[in-house]
């Protein structure tokens, strides 16, 4: 991690294999046939606006002082935590593994196919039946790399044969009829492909938003190309302008919100049931530090975190938010910093979002990857092998690749009682 004298922020370097407060994609070359997929090109819906708005202000709400819980890390995986956990290794390949049995279903190959650095989104479908990720399969010496996107289920196994195309950057999002949103890799404009993983059916998302940097290569930024974020019924998106983000009615073309961001890297992240986006901002009241915001689909913007109430640091950052599967809790970095030689010192939180108590878990961590709900939000997944209960003072440790980050954490295939 390098910081930035200029601004006092960290600017966080994404390296090859570790999960950064974003996205992923995956690994495993699988031999056999694969789909191309069918293209359509949605109609551009025409902006009725030439710039952004104005920015709004925020509805401040009151936040307790965060409350320190330190877990004790060890001990027996408890019988209750199932599931098929995925993660990435340090070499770009993958680990799918079985829980509470431990047993490792796939493991990391040297096939040549592996994973893009990458910068965090939430991967599983709804449900968490399914996790859909991007690889890069090298063709050999001077030759170019095809880019597959893949299809994993909960036994470890490619749910439907891979579908190639080389403009696929990373995936971003699930919809809520099953299909994928991925980077165009190709335009770096914004440019979003939902695909339909089971049938190949393609259909294009233009920009057409005003002010989308598509320069910046610090925030919001996905293998190099901009990242446009939309909810689950691709109606509404989330997308920076230069020093701010918008929230943008796709249906009509119009800024619904707008609030000064500053220069984080934290991608914005939907609730599952696309009724609120939180997005990480510099606070109001010291723009040194950092909080959460939420925006319901037509705004207002709604400060949840006052963390430099709770912090003494001279910088204070919020990183990689991420949703409890029932929306209730978002789980999150704070870093803390009192020298720009330093690197933040980041630890867990939660947020409980209807009372607004924060719980700091003082687990520590070099990276700030995005924390992985199990699918009945009792757990977290972190980097390291390390799944800590959201509910209670304990963590535990599997045993896998020391730098391992999670991608995501599938429901289990057992029928109850095995």
């Amino acid at each position: 991690m390098t910081l930035s004298p200029k601004f006092g922020r960290i600017l966080t370097l994404v390296p090859l294999g570790s999960i950064v407060t974003g996205l992923a994609l995956i690994s495993c070359a699988k031999s056999g046939p694969v789909m191309t997929p069918q293209i359509s090109k949605m109609p551009s819906q025409a902006s009725t606006e030439t710039s952004v708005p104005a920015t709004i202000p925020m509805t401040p709400r009151a936040a307790p002082t965060a409350a320190e819980v330190c877990p004790e890390v060890g001990g027996l995986l408890p019988s209750e935590v199932e599931g098929t956990l995925v993660l990435l290794s340090t070499d770009g390949g993958i680990y799918i593994i079985d829980l509470p049995s431990l047993e490792m279903l796939r493991k990391p190959d040297s096939s040549g196919a592996f994973v893009d650095s990458p910068i965090g989104f939430p991967l599983t479908s709804p449900g968490a039946s399914l996790l859909g990720i991007v690889q890069r399969v090298e063709a050999g010496t001077g030759v170019s790399s095809a880019r597959r996107l893949r299809i994993i289920d909960a036994s470890g196994r490619d749910a439907v044969e891979p579908l190639v195309d080389n403009r696929w950057a990373s995936v971003t999002s699930w919809t809520n009829n099953g299909q994928l949103t991925i980077t165009d890799g190709t335009l770096a404009d914004g440019t979003i492909i939902v695909v339909d993983p089971f049938t190949g059916v393609e259909s294009v998302l233009p920009p057409g938003m005003p002010d989308l940097d598509v320069h910046d290569p610090i925030t919001w930024y996905a293998l190099g190309v901009p990242v446009v974020v939309y909810d689950p019924s691709l109606t509404r998106a989330v997308y920076f302008a230069y020093d701010k983000f918008v929230l943008w009615n796709v249906s009509t073309g119009q800024a619904l919100a707008t609030q000064m961001t500053g220069w984080t890297r934290s991608l914005p992240m939907w609730a599952q049931d696309g009724s609120r986006v939180v997005v990480v901002v510099d606070s109001r009241a010291d723009p040194r530090h950092q909080e959460l915001v939420l925006l319901g689909r037509d705004g207002p913007a709604t400060e949840v975190t006052h963390l430099h109430r709770s912090y003494t640091s001279k910088w204070i950052h919020a990183a990689s938010p991420s949703w409890s599967p029932d929306g209730t809790r978002i789980a999150f970095w704070i870093g803390t910093q009192d020298s720009e030689e330093i690197s933040p010192q980041w630890h867990l939180a939660i947020i409980d979002l209807p009372t607004s108590a924060i719980t700091d878990y003082c687990l520590s961590q070099q990276w700030a990857s995005l924390p992985i709900w199990s699918p009945d939000g009792h757990y977290i997944a972190l980097r390291d092998g390390l799944i800590v209960d959201a509910q209670g003072q304990a963590a535990f440790r599997i045993d896998i690749d020391t730098y391992a980050d999670p991608l995501g954490w599938l429901s289990s295939t057992r029928e109850s009682g095995d």
